[in-house]
C-alpha cells in the first residue's frame, strides 16, 4: 500500500478517535436499545417498521455488540471503520489530495463518530461508484446491494447506476424485492410522523436548509448564525468552492475522462436535486442525510484545484485543508459542540436518587447510562408520583414531545413545586418537591 496513503489513513483514524467516548445522544441511544433488546430477526423485520431505514446497519451493529460489548467507543467503532473505508476509496478514485481532504473533512469526521448509518452510507456509496468507474462487475454488484440496504437516500443514485450499468443495476434491484413489504409499512408509519409540524420544519425544502448544505459540507457541525458576520467569513470558501466545481469540468477531454467527471457531477448533484424535489411533499431535506455525496464534492474540488495555474494549486489546496483541520479540531476539542450530555445528566440525578419523569420516546439514552438504578415514570403515568416527596423531570425537545407543557402542569396539579434546574447540552433536568407529600410522610 502507498506509504503516503497509510499516513493519511492514520491521520483519519486519529481524528476520528478524539472524543469518541463523548455521551451518546438520543438517536444513538435508541439504536443501542434496539440492538440490545430484540433478536436479530425481530430487529430487521418488525422493529424496523417504525424506524425509516433499511436493515443493514442494524444487523451490523447487532452482531458487533454481541461480539465486543456496548460502550460508547465500541458502538461507534463501526462508523470509524466505514469512515476510513471512505477515505481509501476516495484515494482509489482521485488520489492522495482528495483522500487527505476526505480524511480531515469535519462533517465526515462527525458522522464517523456516530452510531448510526450515515458513515456506512458514505462508505458503500463511494465503493459502489469506484467499482462502477472501474467496471468491476462482481464488486459493483456487492457494494451496490450493500449501499441500497444502508440508507434510503442512496437510492437517489439509481439514475446514475442505470445510465452507466443498466443490466447489473437491474440485478441489484431484484435483491430489493423481498424488502418491499417492509418498506411499504415503513412509508405508512413514516408519513404519519412527518406530519408533525416540528419534524416537518427540520426537513422541509427551505432557503435555510438549502444554504446549510454547502455550509455544513465545508465546516461540519459548528454552529452558524444567519447574520452578516458569518456571511462574510463563509463568502470566500463558498465562492471558491463553487468556482472550483465549475473549473473541474474541462473544455477538452477524452471520452473516458468525460465519463469519470460526469459520474462525479451526477454523484454530487442528482441526489441533492431529487431530494429537494421529494422534499416538496415529504420533509427529508437535511444536509446530514446527504453525507454520501460529500466524497464527490472533495473529488471535484481536487480536480478543480488541478485546473488552476501551477502557482495557485498548492496554496488553494492548503486553504481547504486548513478549513478542514481548523473546523475539525475546533469541534473535537470543544465539548460545547459535542452531542447531548446524557451521561452527566444521569450522574447528576444519581447524586440525589428520586423517581425520574421522562418522555417515553426519549428514555433510551437515559436507560443506557442509568442501567436500571432509577424508577422511571413516563409522561402518561404521572399518577404514580402520588405521595412521592420528590422527583426529577427531564425535559428534552419539548416543542416536539410536549408542546403544551402538560408534564409540568400535571406535576403542579399533583402538588409538586419546581426547584433547581440544570442544563446538559440539550437536556434540561429539574428537581421537583411535593411539600404536602413530604409533610404527610413526616407526620406518618
Amino acid at each position: 500500500m502507498n506509504p503516503k496513503l497509510l499516513l493519511i489513513l492514520l491521520l483519519a483514524l486519529i481524528l476520528r478517535l478524539i472524543s469518541l467516548n463523548q455521551s451518546l445522544w438520543l438517536d444513538e441511544g435508541i439504536q443501542w436499545w434496539a440492538v440490545t433488546t430484540f433478536p436479530l430477526k425481530h430487529l430487521v423485520t418488525e422493529y424496523i417498521k417504525g424506524d425509516f431505514n433499511p436493515p443493514l446497519y442494524h444487523a451490523i451493529l447487532y452482531l458487533w455488540v454481541k461480539l465486543f460489548g456496548d460502550s460508547e467507543i465500541v458502538l461507534r467503532l463501526p462508523s470509524v471503520l466505514f469512515g476510513l473505508g471512505t477515505v481509501y476509496f476516495v484515494f482509489k478514485i482521485g488520489g492522495l489530495r482528495a483522500a487527505l481532504l476526505t480524511a480531515t473533512a469535519p462533517l465526515l469526521i462527525y458522522y464517523s463518530q456516530e452510531a448510526r448509518m450515515y458513515s456506512l452510507a458514505a462508505f458503500t456509496a463511494t465503493a459502489t461508484l469506484y467499482f462502477l468507474i472501474k467496471k468491476s462487475k462482481i464488486y459493483y454488484l456487492i457494494s451496490a446491494i450493500f449501499m441500497l440496504y444502508s440508507h434510503y437516500l442512496t437510492w437517489l443514485l439509481l439514475p446514475i447506476l442505470f445510465l452507466s450499468a443498466a443490466s447489473l443495476t437491474g440485478i441489484v434491484l431484484v435483491t430489493l424485492v423481498p424488502w418491499l413489504p417492509v418498506l411499504w409499512q415503513q412509508l405508512n408509519q413514516g408519513l404519519g410522523a412527518a406530519a408533525n409540524p416540528v419534524w416537518a420544519q427540520l426537513g422541509t425544502l427551505s432557503l435555510q436548509n438549502t444554504l446549510l448544505v454547502p455550509v455544513k459540507f465545508l465546516i461540519g457541525r459548528l454552529p452558524v448564525e444567519p447574520n452578516l458576520f458569518y456571511a462574510l467569513i463563509l463568502f470566500l470558501p463558498l465562492s471558491l468552492s463553487a468556482y472550483l466545481l465549475y473549473k473541474s469540468f474541462p473544455r477538452k477531454l477524452n471520452a473516458k475522462r468525460y465519463s469519470l467527471i460526469a459520474i462525479l457531477y451526477a454523484w454530487l448533484f442528482i441526489p441533492l436535486i431529487l431530494g429537494a424535489l421529494i422534499s416538496l411533499k415529504i420533509p427529508l431535506f437535511s444536509y446530514f442525510r446527504f453525507l454520501f455525496v460529500l466524497p464527490a464534492f472533495y473529488l471535484l474540488l481536487t480536480l478543480g484545484i488541478g485546473r488552476l495555474p501551477q502557482k495557485l494549486r498548492l496554496y488553494t489546496f492548503l486553504f481547504f485543508l486548513l478549513i478542514n483541520l481548523t473546523s475539525s479540531i475546533y469541534y473535537l476539542t470543544s465539548p460545547q459542540f459535542h452531542r447531548e450530555n446524557w451521561r452527566d445528566a444521569v450522574a447528576y440525578i444519581h447524586s440525589q436518587p428520586a423517581p425520574v419523569v421522562i418522555y417515553s420516546a426519549v428514555r433510551s439514552p437515559f436507560e443506557y447510562y442509568d442501567r436500571g438504578q432509577s424508577l422511571i415514570i413516563s409522561e402518561t403515568n404521572l399518577d404514580q408520583l402520588i405521595n412521592q416527596p420528590e422527583t426529577w423531570y427531564i425535559s428534552y425537545a419539548q416543542p416536539i414531545f410536549d408542546p403544551d407543557n402538560k408534564v409540568h402542569q400535571t406535576l403542579n396539579k399533583l402538588g409538586f413545586e419546581a426547584g433547581e434546574t440544570r442544563h446538559f447540552r440539550g437536556i434540561t433536568v429539574t428537581y421537583y418537591q411535593n411539600p404536602k407529600s413530604r409533610q404527610y410522610s413526616m407526620d406518618y
